[in-house]
Formats: structure tokens, sequence, C-alpha cells
């Protein structure tokens, strides 16, 4: 039986490899869909098949190209029936995306299960709109030709073959655990709220070491580490009340300015102007800085260092860093709860149930 993990970053990387070690798999049988142009680095002990998603692969070819693979349904029967040789499969996805949908509904697919995919499992979601936010691209109501765009969009993804009812299964991933023989493979128990405790397979960190391949660690026992986010383009935080949250943060952790080095990793889509906001906090407050490159598998370094003292926004490796035994403090709380409700008390929900911040 073949194996098929769609992974699009770290920390699913990461859940795929405990999934396989969790279960047993041989790897001669594994697939790794690999999408956002992520690659995996890999021991030779991984002995499976990396293919690039159809989603990048599509996004590579040329206008004709594109033009011929437009229906989507068609596209996806085609690149499944490719990576598998026809055979059947079991497929562990990290989201219900568009592509995922038409694996887990494809023929050959015998059973499917959900992976650790970050933040999002740790979340206490109870807004309808999450569970059907692809059907909100068919929202529209006639407006002469106001909307257009709208109208536009929607006919083209029908085109596309993206049918009301591919569209209408809900993205999240925690609802699919109430299904029966889908289970959820995670690092800890405190995530897939709502999952019944016998549905969650806890997988570990410490077991997929020998599969990843992994230079010099960078960051020694008992550093400094801040671990970037995006607020302004993701949430529209603005720049004053970033700035002032971050400030409180630095008074919290180190009032009297002490001399300290501190590794930061930035996100990558954060704006010129929230960098600016960092940089300029953390020097305030006496940090000699060290970049750290976007490659670097940020849960690893937390794996093997101790006592680390972990600071940042509402990325998922903060809830990692605490579940490894370090110090981890978010500036989040200082955001004025002006965003959206959901928004800022869903992350404090997760903070209190992990149980990093106060």
């Amino acid at each position: 039986m073949i194996h098929i993990f769609t992974i699009h970053s770290h920390i699913t990387f990461l859940a795929a490899l405990g999934t396989i070690v969790h279960e047993k798999l041989d790897t001669r049988e594994v697939v790794f869909i690999c999408g956002s142009g992520y690659t995996p680095k890999l021991t030779e002990k991984f002995r499976g098949k990396l293919v690039e998603s159809m989603d990048d692969l599509y996004s590579k070819k040329n206008f004709w190209d594109q033009l011929r693979q437009v229906n989507y349904t068609h596209s996806s029967n085609e690149y499944i029936i490719n990576i598998t040789k026809n055979e059947n499969y079991i497929a562990y996805i990290d989201l219900m995306s568009v592509f995922n949908r038409y694996l887990v509904m494809h023929p050959n697919c015998k059973d499917f299960h959900i992976i650790e995919e970050g933040i999002v499992n740790y979340a206490d979601y109870d807004d309808f709109n999450l569970w059907t936010a692809d059907l909100r691209q068919f929202d529209w109501q006639w407006n002469g030709f106001k909307n257009w765009r709208q109208m536009l969009n929607a006919i083209l993804r029908l085109l596309r073959g993206r049918s009301l009812r591919i569209l209408a299964i809900p993205i999240h991933p925690n609802l699919y655990t109430l299904h029966k023989g889908v289970n959820a493979y995670c690092f800890s128990e405190q995530a897939f709220t709502y999952t019944r405790p016998e549905k969650k397979q806890i997988i570990s960190f410490e077991l997929i070491l020998p599969y990843i391949k992994h230079e010099n660690y960078l960051i020694p026992d008992h550093s400094w580490v801040w671990i970037g986010d995006t607020l302004s383009s993701s949430y529209n935080v603005s720049m004053e009340h970033f700035e002032q949250a971050i400030m409180q943060l630095m008074e919290e952790v180190n009032p009297s300015k002490e001399k300290h080095k501190i590794f930061l990793k930035f996100r990558g889509p954060e704006s010129k102007k929230e960098k600016e906001i960092t940089l300029n906090a953390l020097r305030a407050y006496n940090f000699e800085i060290e970049f750290i490159d976007a490659d670097v598998i940020m849960e690893l370094e937390f794996l093997r260092a101790k006592n680390l003292h972990v600071l940042g926004i509402a990325s998922s490796l903060l809830i990692y860093a605490h579940l490894m035994g370090h110090n981890t403090q978010s500036m989040f709380k200082y955001i004025p709860n002006i965003y959206g409700v959901s928004l800022m008390n869903g992350y404090q929900t997760i903070s209190k149930k992990v149980g990093f911040l106060s």
C-alpha cells in the first residue's frame, strides 16, 4: 500500500516523519507531496519518493500549458494516477486544501488521516464561517456589474471543475477526526481540540532525528531567541500597537537592559516596518542580534538546546518551544483586543491551554 503525505513546512515535514515512525511504515512505500516550494532535508534512511505538488508544478507552466490543464478535476486525477501508478493508497493530509479534497475523494484512496500542521490544530474554533470558508468565494449578489470580479472568479472556478460540492467540504482539519477511522497524528495531547483521546496518535520529535539531514546546531543552551510573525498583513494590527506591545514585552523580560545575545528568525512575510520596529526594540533593550537563516528547522534547535528564553508573537513555534521545556513568552497579550474577538480570544485560549501565557 502506498502512503501519501502532503507537506509544505517544517512542522508538516516533522509530523509526517513522526507518523511514519509511529506506524512503522516502510519508507519505500511513502510519497511526500511537497508544496509551497518546500524541500525536506532527508538522510539516506528515508527511501521514499519526493514529488512536487500539482499546484507548484502548474505555477511554473507557460500560459498555453496552463490553459490545457485549466480543469482542476481532470488535472488532479491525472497527477494522482501518475504518482501512484494507479495503485491504492492511504493519504495523510495537513489541511483540507482543494487538492487534498481531490486526493482523499479519489477512488484509489482507501483511508485518510490528519497530521499536525501548526497552531490551527490547537485552536478552539467555533465559527461556522471557518468551516465553510471556500463557499464565500461564491457569496456575491447581483448588483449590476459592480461585483464583476466576484462573478468572473465564480465562473472560472466552476470552469476549473471546482464544484460547490468540492468547495463545501470544510477546510479545518480538526473536524475530520469525528469520522470513524480517521486519526490525528500530533506531538501533544493539547492538539486537535474536541478530538477524542483515543483518536489522537501522539508522535515523537526525538524518534525522527535519524531521518533528518541536519547541519551543526546553531543555538547554545540558555540563549535568547526571537520568533517573528506578521501582524500587519494578516490581522491589520496597527504599527503603533505593534510597537507598544513589543516594548512592553521587552520591559517585562529585560527591564534592567542587561546585555544578551538573541537569535532572531523572521517568518518571512513581515513588513519592512515590522522588521524595523522589532530590531529597534531589541537593540533598545541591549540585545545583540544574530540572524537565523530561513531554512533552519527551529523545532530541532528547540529539541537539542536546553533552557532557552523564546520570545515572539503568535507563531506555533512558541507552542513547540514550550512543550520542549523552554521559557516562552508572547507579546500578543499586550495588543488591544480591537481587531476581532475570535483572533484575540482564540490565541489567548491556546496560550493558556498550552500553558505559556500567564
